[in-house]
């Protein structure tokens, strides 16, 4: 199953493009996002979604949910599954702690692709990090099924 994985944020977005075989979690594409081209190029059979936070600035909120807004819209006008999952969810999935900070799961990301990611933007890594938890709740979901 091939994820794309979308970390929104009010100035860049970013994206991670996993695919899962057999177990295995392989990195096609990361970055900062342009999401049409992406679901164009990949042709993901699904994408996951950081869920609404709470925001102390309204402003800030406003914007988050405007760009979360068009990054469903891409998705959904191309056919893609969408599945939202909380931050909480997420640090568990990748880092075991639920409240672990962006470094840790920096960390985590890189461990658990064995790719670099210093340097790269940490919505970048939040991205891979929610595909990664798709790929897991997908693979749990299948096994609690059979």
């Amino acid at each position: 199953m091939i994820i794309l994985g979308i970390d929104p944020g009010s100035i860049r977005t970013g994206y991670g493009i996993l695919n899962t075989t057999n177990d295995i979690l392989a990195v096609l594409d990361y970055g900062l996002i342009q999401i049409s081209l992406l679901i164009e190029k990949y042709s993901p059979e699904s994408a996951a979604v950081e869920d609404t936070f709470y925001a102390k600035n309204v402003k800030s909120a406003l914007k988050l949910a405007q760009v979360k807004g068009v990054a469903l819209l891409a998705a959904v006008q191309k056919g893609l599954k969408v599945t939202e999952y909380s931050p909480l969810d997420i640090k568990k999935a990748v880092a075991g702690y639920g409240l672990a900070e962006k470094n840790q799961i920096r960390e985590m990301v890189q461990r658990i692709l064995k790719i670099p990611l210093e340097g790269k933007a940490f919505d970048t890594s939040d991205a891979l990090a929610i595909a990664i938890c798709h790929a897991h709740s997908v693979r749990f979901s299948t096994l609690t099924e059979t």
